[in-house]
């Protein structure tokens, strides 16, 4: 029985055995473990003004957008690909997300090729600086886009009401799966 690919690899190249995926993973993840502390703030204030394009994307959609012909599926589904746009963003542009390292920073930990102090370490760094970029795009959006008028004011009260309005749990476990997502996403980057 022949292991090689019959689509999606190259002819006559073997694909990735999990255990040479975890290999590579587990490398990623100590060499991000391992980074300078402004490094890796420097990405993660990257990755939270990259994020912040999601957010505003949908609030730009909430306000140009007549609603009155669509359904309320159609409408959570644009505003779904709209909020998607930032994600693809910090992807492509390598910054550092939190919910990436929810999953493979811990990975060397598991291991134990790195601590769990290196990983509070990882997670605060990258955590402050989503939360600073994310904040300073915030700021900067809420006050040029009603200014050139491609966003309600309104709009954004309308998105934020419908993030904060769950339980706690329910916010909680919407985080475990953003991570499980980026940490399966880190995982298929690693395969491809």
């Amino acid at each position: 029985m022949s292991l090689v690919s019959s689509g999606g690899g190259r002819a006559g190249e073997q694909p990735k055995s999990q255990e040479d995926i975890l290999s590579e993973q587990i490398r990623s993840g100590l060499s991000e473990l391992r980074r300078p502390t402004d490094g890796l703030f420097l990405s993660g204030l990257s990755a939270g003004l990259d994020i912040g394009f999601g957010p505003a994307l949908m609030a730009i959609v909430l306000t140009l957008a007549d609603f009155s012909f669509a359904s309320e599926l159609n409408k959570e589904l644009l505003m779904a690909f709209a909020y998607s746009v930032g994600f693809v963003l910090v992807v492509l542009g390598r910054s550092e997300l939190f919910t990436e390292h929810t999953t493979l920073a811990v990975l060397p930990v598991l291991d134990r090729q790195a601590s769990v102090r290196e990983l509070g370490r990882l997670w605060s760094v990258v955590y402050a600086g989503n939360l600073v970029g994310a904040t300073l795009f915030a700021g900067f959006f809420v006050l040029v886009g009603p200014a050139v008028g491609v966003v309600e004011p309104q709009a954004f009260a309308e998105l934020s009401t419908s993030l904060v309005e769950h339980e706690w749990f329910v916010v909680v476990g919407a985080g475990v799966l953003a991570g499980w997502l980026m940490g399966l996403l880190s995982w298929l980057v690693a395969a491809a």
